[in-house]
């Protein structure tokens, strides 16, 4: 028997909440981290900033905006940003909109932002496997994998984080990954 699984970022955040970490990592407001996370060329704090972002801070992003703010800010970004990149690559040959171009740029920042904010959480989250002892999702990896009759497992993780992949290392679950190209 083949399983699929497709998780988003509820199986993170019930991750955190059961090892007791979800304070600690802001994933319902993840640009509420922005002004605590360093800027990498030099260490500076604030990330998210005029001087660092500024096309994300014309927008509006503030480390201080409510959850609901910064969702609606970040939507529109990568709204935006897909819509120019739709017209763009329909309507090569007229000239460059200035105000879709800050929101392609805000899009890269706030790629740029993300990238780092989660190499930042991967190397600040620290747990064993004894905290997975109960955790449902660990008894239903554990079931999976020691259920003869279930021949492959496929996990599909739509989160930026490589915490799936950390739990099953401490699982002890072997686990091979798959780059998707052109895609």
């Amino acid at each position: 028997m083949k399983y699929l699984i497709v998780l988003g970022n509820g199986f993170s955040m019930d991750f955190l909440n059961h090892i007791g970490k979800l304070e600690d990592f802001p994933l319902a407001n993840l640009l509420s981290f922005g002004d605590k996370l360093c800027w990498p060329a030099n260490g500076a704090n604030a990330f998210i900033s005029f001087r660092n972002t500024p096309n994300l801070w014309l927008l509006g992003v503030r480390s201080n905006n409510s959850t609901e703010k910064n969702t609606n800010i970040i939507e529109n970004i990568i709204t935006c940003a897909n819509a120019m990149y739709m017209k763009k690559s329909h309507d090569r040959y007229r000239s460059a909109n200035n105000k879709g171009d800050l929101y392609i740029n805000a899009y890269k920042e706030l790629v740029s932002f993300l990238k780092f904010l989660f190499i930042h959480f991967d190397e600040d989250l620290s747990f064993s496997r004894g905290d997975l002892d109960d955790w449902h999702w660990a008894r239903i990896l554990r079931s999976l994998e020691n259920d003869s009759n279930v021949d492959e497992v496929n996990i599909i993780t739509f989160n930026y984080d490589l915490w799936m992949e950390r739990v099953l290392e401490a699982l002890g679950i072997g686990y091979r990954t798959t780059v998707i190209e052109n895609g």
